[in-house]
Parts: C-alpha cells; sequence; structure tokens
C-alpha cells in the first residue's frame, strides 16, 4: 500500500534527525509526533510495514524492518539509509513485560539538547543501570508503552511519572 499517493509520496517537509544511539522505533515515534499522529497512522499513511503487533503496538521495540521500508523512510527523511539499517534492533522484542530507562539521559540528550531521544542500550536487559548518571534504571510497563501513539505523548507520560515520584521523594524527605 502506497497510502494516498498514486506513486511514490514526496519527501516529509521537516524530518527529526535519527540518532545513531537510538532504536529505530524512537525515531519512527519522533517522526510521527512531529506529525501529530499515531506511530500506526504513520504506517497506514505511508506504506510502511513495519510489523507491528495489532490492535496495540508497541511502536518502540520494533526490532527489525525490511529493506524496501528502510529504502522508503530513507527517502520520505532524506537520510542515509545506512544510518536506518544501523538503527535496527535484534529480530524482535524480548519477552519482558518491562523496559528500563535512565530519565537524566532521556530528558537532556547531548547530541541535541532540544531533542529527547529513547537509547537503545534501555532495550537490552541485561544492563542493570545508568553508567553515565550512577543511577538503577527507572522502569515502564509495556502496557503503558502501548497506550502512547508516538514518542511526544511518551515522554508526556514519563514527565508525570518523574514529576509525581520527585514530589513524593521530597514529601518523605521532608517528613524526617
Amino acid at each position: 500500500m502506497l497510502g494516498k499517493w498514486p506513486c511514490e509520496p514526496p519527501a516529509w517537509p521537516v524530518a527529526p534527525r535519527p540518532f545513531a544511539v537510538e532504536p529505530i522505533g524512537g525515531w519512527l515515534g519522533r517522526v510521527a509526533a512531529r506529525y501529530r499522529m499515531s506511530v500506526d497512522e504513520l504506517a497506514l499513511q505511508y506504506g510502511l510495514e513495519l510489523a507491528l503487533d495489532r490492535p496495540g503496538s508497541a511502536w518502540l521495540l520494533v526490532g527489525r524492518i525490511g529493506g524496501p521500508t528502510i529504502e522508503r523512510l530513507a527517502r520520505l527523511a532524506r537520510v542515509d539509509p545506512e544510518s536506518l539499517y544501523a538503527m535496527q534492533g535484534p529480530a524482535g522484542p524480548g519477552q519482558s513485560t518491562h523496559i528500563a530507562y535512565c530519565p537524566s539521559c532521556l530528558f537532556l540528550n547531548p547530541m541535541d539538547i532540544t531533542a529527547p531521544c529513547w537509547r537503545q542500550e534501555w532495550l537490552c536487559a541485561s544492563l542493570n543501570g545508568c553508567a553515565i548518571h550512577a543511577q538503577p534504571w527507572t522502569h515502564l510497563s509495556i502496557t503503558s508503552l502501548r497506550k502512547c501513539d508516538n514518542f511526544d505523548k511518551l515522554l508526556r507520560l514519563i514527565s508525570r511519572r518523574e514529576r509525581r515520584r520527585r514530589a513524593q521523594t521530597s514529601l518523605a524527605n521532608h517528613r524526617r
């Protein structure tokens, strides 16, 4: 399916640049957020075969994308297809019910402070914590991820959770 165009769709006017440290699903979530649509809608509109598990897609966990879809994404975003191939993770997501992340790294992306991004290493269950901030990972359930249609919605969810966590920590410290 090619979406609503009879031939190849035009390139996106603006597309977030992919970061080498992020998974392809994270970048797709950022692209979908840029155009205020879900990753599902992005895939349907542009004829992208992402093999998302319906009905609730865990778009961040997309592991492998086929060559024709990578080539189409590269044309749409005007980026080198090799950079997108390099962002692909393992063939499929693990069976974990949670994903890990470092809130400090998520919100303070040193590659571009205006563009938070998810890191590929956070999808690796074998790591114990953030080496940069020397703190344990924070966990998010896959169910919560499935409720977020794109990266901006995921950031809002995590931001609310972090504010609540910090308020609880502050209140507990104040009571001591």
